[in-house]
């Protein structure tokens, strides 16, 4: 090739490869400049772009996606990716997720910053591309901050899930209507109507205008127009009658208010049954008598008993003097007789004042061991007393005796009697017959199987009506203008706390037959012992404690004419008092009466178990006006080792000294005998 020819096409190739040198320098300047616009674009994009390995390492990234991390660009260059996650299974469902489609969108989760513990939410966008280094696969992905969003939800949700719990717990019940249908109606709505929650989810205004009552429809949808358009003159709740679904007619009551309700407004309906409380209404009239009534019986009951343990003090001092005379008389001197007529006078007063006690508070029976027959015939004297009845007695030889509350069963017997009286208004005869039974089993299996004393009132009158029969115990149920209800009632209540039964058999012209049954007590020594006796005598120091100067000075005089020696004090604290005082001395009082209730100052509940703690064989004895105090009929319960009910005569103070006392030495002898 001639020279000339080669130095032109070497010049061609150099002006070729010139050209080149521009086009790419021009080319690399352009590229230049769209790195450093992709850089910044990047780093000022308001969501993460990131680079990352799949085991867990950051690549690249962008500033926002350094602000999410909360670290360093050093620190989150070398912490594992998998230490961010708050649920250490989201980076692995991460990745298999990427693994198994190549890419992932709007996967949400919650990550955690090392340094400062802060939670943000956020969601990704990624892909698995190979263009890692010798084209491995890397994760290219975008982050969002959404963690305003999802404490919103968190916060709705738990709003959400609150009422959803209240709502289905409620008794009440509740629906929200919007659009003219039913959005959401709980149990008790279902529980109100016998519609079930499902047969409801569509309902439409109509369908529940299908189970309101037809006089009533005209009304509740009048009250729904004006809430709808909200009148002022709608009322915010009134009561109609609907139709269950099985055609039960029923009464509810309605509360409305408007709600906001997934953006848009609603109305939240309460319901409320209040049949039951309609159904009371209707017979308000006889539910206000009786309670009136039993108002007024209240008050009588609290007079009652204020009065019964007052006279009961008196009764104490008054009749307590004139036994102590009366046994200083001779049984042949003409006052003795007197003395003696007062000396019942004093009984029957004494159980009426119990009666009145029984009546005001009632209270557990304080039982003892006595004569039914006897007891019996004192009630029927009393309460007959002037009437037109005769009373035939038919009591068997050997009535077995019983176990009761005297003055309790004597109001119990003198109801039945009274009874019997008021059924007979122009005279009769009365019969009252007395048997001792065997039963396997009582009167509609009432009565457990034993011995039993069975006590009937068969009077002459004109009977009762069997639909009358049932209710003849019921409280306040009479048939009489002048009667209360109260007497049978309470006559049964007496009996069934002595472990007994009573009713009644009846026809219409045959007259009545009231029947009573009390637990047989087979001993023989129990009759009563008569107050004309030689009483027991002892010794020793015995402590007094009663706020009445006449019943401490009364029982002061007793147990000095018994032989002993009374300390007498006014109240808890002087009874101790006196007591440390004779303990310092070397003298241990041998018996404590103690009297419950005390105006000012402690009384026996506060004083025994101090006075125990001082001498802890020592007797007490429980003594009140108040026979119906629990104490009374229970006293070991309450730390005391007896009972004595005022107004008392001086044979049964006796009694129970000696009693107590000797048991105290029984004791004593076992005791030596256990140590020696």
């Amino acid at each position: 090739m001639p020279q000339g020819e080669t130095t032109e096409e070497l010049r061609r190739e150099l002006n070729e490869l010139r050209a080149q040198v521009r086009h790419l320098t021009e080319s690399a300047a352009v590229a230049d400049r769209d790195v450093v616009r992709y850089r910044l674009l990047l780093e000022h994009l308001n969501v993460g772009v990131f680079v990352s390995s799949l085991d867990g390492r950051m690549l690249e990234f962008n500033e926002r996606t350094l602000q999410l991390s909360g670290e360093t660009r050093e620190s989150l260059l070398a912490i594992p990716l998998s230490g961010f996650y708050e649920d250490p299974n989201d980076r692995p469902r991460l990745i298999a997720e990427l693994r198994a489609a190549g890419s992932v969108r709007n996967f949400e989760t919650w990550i955690r910053h090392h340094s400062s513990g802060r939670r943000v939410a956020a969601s990704m966008n990624a892909v698995l591309a190979p263009v890692g280094a010798d084209g491995a696969k890397v994760i290219l992905g975008m982050l969002e901050d959404i963690t305003e969003r999802k404490l919103a939800e968190e916060r709705a949700g738990e709003g959400e899930e609150r009422f959803r719990v209240i709502a289905e717990q409620s008794m009440l019940g509740l629906m929200i209507f919007q659009d003219d249908r039913i959005r959401f109606v709980n149990q008790a709505v279902s529980d109100i109507n016998g519609y079930s929650i499902d047969e409801m989810a569509n309902w439409t205004a109509v369908d529940f205008a299908r189970v309101v009552h037809p006089d009533d429809l005209g009304y509740v949808t009048e009250q729904g127009k004006k809430k709808q358009a909200n009148d002022p003159s709608a009322r915010p709740h009134y009561c109609y009658r609907i139709f269950t679904k099985t055609g039960e007619l029923r009464w509810v009551e309605q509360y409305s208010r408007t709600i906001d309700y997934s953006g848009r407004s609603a109305d939240f309906i309460t319901v409320i049954d209040i049949t039951a409380r309609r159904t009371a209404e209707e017979s308000v009239s006889q539910l206000t008598t009786s309670m009136e009534r039993t108002a007024k019986l209240e008050s009588l009951g609290v007079l009652a008993a204020g009065i019964a343990h007052d006279f009961n003090n008196l009764l104490g001092g008054l009749f307590g003097h004139l036994e102590l005379a009366r046994r200083e008389l001779d049984e042949r001197s003409p006052a003795r007789a007197n003395l003696d007529l007062a000396h019942g006078a004093f009984e029957r007063a004494k159980a009426l004042t119990a009666q009145l006690l029984t009546f005001a508070k009632g209270g557990a029976p304080v039982r003892a061991v006595g004569s039914v027959a006897s007891s019996l015939k004192q009630c029927a004297e009393f309460a007959l007393s002037g009437s037109n009845l005769a009373v035939e007695f038919e009591l068997q030889p050997g009535l077995w005796n019983a176990e009761f509350d005297r003055n309790q069963l004597a109001q119990a017997f003198d109801n039945l009697l009274i009874n019997a009286k008021q059924a007979m208004p122009s005279g009769g005869a009365l019969r009252i017959v007395g048997r001792n039974v065997e039963a396997e089993h009582g009167p509609a299996l009432e009565l457990r199987p034993g011995r039993y004393v069975k006590l009937s009132f068969i009077d002459a009158g004109p009977g009762i009506p069997a639909a009358i029969l049932a209710r003849i115990f019921e409280p306040f149920f009479t048939t009489k203008a002048e009667g209360s209800g109260i007497g049978l009632t309470a006559a049964y209540a007496i009996v069934k706390k002595h472990d007994g039964h009573i009713d009644v058999e009846s026809r219409p012209g045959m007259g009545a037959a009231f029947h009573v049954w009390l637990p047989a007590v087979l001993d023989p020594t129990s009759e009563a012992r008569t107050s004309s006796r030689e009483v027991e005598k002892g010794r020793g120091l015995v402590l007094v404690m009663d706020d009445e100067h006449m019943v401490r000075h009364l029982a002061g005089t007793m147990l000095t004419r018994l032989g002993y020696e009374p300390i007498l004090t006014s109240d808890g604290a002087d009874a101790l008092a006196r007591t440390r005082a004779l303990l310092e001395k070397g003298q241990v009082p041998s018996a404590a009466l103690l009297d419950l209730t005390v105006r000012s100052g402690d009384g026996g509940r506060d004083t025994v178990h101090p006075l125990r703690e001082l001498i802890p064989a020592l007797p007490i004895v429980a003594w009140s006006g108040y026979s119906d105090d629990p104490v009374m009929a229970q006293p070991a319960q309450f730390g005391f080792d007896a009972s004595l009910s005022k107004p008392f005569r001086i044979n049964e103070l006796a009694d129970l000294l000696a009693r107590l006392l000797a048991g105290r030495e029984r004791a004593a002898t076992a005791h030596e005998h256990e140590m020696g």
